[in-house]
């Protein structure tokens, strides 16, 4: 699933690891220079709507703070 949401690229995607068990892959990147604001994993089972909802909230927060915290994994 990816979704443009003020000028980021918000990407989720389920999908089974190396291990065999299935994981939540996601990333949030700037459209304007690429930035990787945040990219990671996890194994919660919220579907991918929910956790992309998150994810806006986080790139709302970076936005607030004005791209100072470059990290939102804090």
């Amino acid at each position: 699933m990816k979704t443009n949401y003020k000028g980021f690229t918000i990407e989720v995607n389920r999908e089974e690891c190396l291990g065999g068990w299935e994981l939540t892959y996601f990333s949030i990147f700037r459209d304007s220079d690429g930035l990787e604001v945040c990219s990671d994993f996890t194994e919660a089972s919220d579907s991918l709507e929910f956790i992309t909802k998150l994810l806006m909230s986080s790139v709302d927060m970076f936005i607030a703070s004005e791209c100072e915290n470059e990290d939102l994994e804090d």
